[in-house]
């Protein structure tokens, strides 16, 4: 029995594919050695050769030595430098925005920075309907003096916000459902000292809002407005347009 014989290869449903299916040409036998010069074959075979005889048909491989990739490692690298200003990074991020409510007429025209205060002294449905029929009115004297007691009597005032009431520059406004007191702008208050001489003045000093002083009451006049199209003013606004919108009192 011949050494080619001894490899019988069977195939019959085909489990592996023909470029694995070794042949019986004793070329691939581990005895002998593979000419790749004289293989006239035109199927490419897969050689049967131990690791070591492979490797050592290779040719070699430059490599580098670990001596020259230290070498490599520590050669120092060029870094970009940066031409900016590290201190600007370690300062605060200031923001523009000076308070959470809207600005008053005058600063939101002419884009200054308004620090009017808004502060809400009472909040109840039946402010509504009180003192007249008006979703926003400016406090007289005789009705500020009314008001502040019956908010004292039911919530309280601090000592620091009867002072800012006392101020002449300061006002109590109903609002919808909400006794305001408003300290105009510093803006404001400048161009209230010129009147007198500047008769011809765009703005007279006070601190108006003519879309609200709070958010949530600016989206309830913008509902108003286009449930009443005609009314072009929140101080011409009265409780009936507020029922037309849909609001119940």
């Amino acid at each position: 029995m011949s050494v080619t014989s001894a490899y019988v290869v069977k195939n019959a449903h085909k489990p592996m594919h023909p470029l694995l299916i070794p042949t019986s040409d004793s070329s691939y036998l581990p005895q002998t050695k593979y000419d790749p010069f004289e293989d006239r074959s035109e199927v490419p075979r897969i050689s049967v050769f131990p690791n070591e005889e492979v490797i050592s048909l290779l040719p070699p491989i430059e490599t580098i030595q670990l001596n020259d990739v230290a070498i490599v490692d520590a050669a120092p690298s060029k870094k970009r430098k940066m031409s900016c200003n590290t201190q600007m990074y370690g300062m605060p991020i200031i923001k523009r925005k000076q308070r959470s409510g809207p600005s008053c007429n005058y600063c939101r025209v002419k884009k200054t920075r308004c620090d009017a205060a808004v502060t809400v002294l009472y909040q109840d449905k039946s402010v509504t309907r009180s003192l007249n029929d008006m979703l926003f009115h400016i406090l007289s004297k005789n009705e500020k003096e009314e008001t502040i007691k019956m908010i004292t009597k039911e919530v309280g005032i601090s000592a620091d916000v009867l002072t800012t009431i006392e101020d002449s520059t300061s006002c109590i406004v109903k609002q919808i459902d909400k006794i305001i007191l408003l300290e105009p702008c510093s803006c404001c208050c400048k161009i209230r000292n010129r009147v007198e001489t500047d008769v011809t003045a765009e703005f007279t000093g006070d601190c108006t809002f003519s879309n609200g002083m709070t958010r949530k009451d600016i989206t309830t006049f913008t509902n108003i407005f286009q449930a009443c199209p005609e009314k072009k003013n929140i101080m011409k606004l009265t409780i009936f347009d507020y029922e037309k919108a849909g609001y119940i009192i």
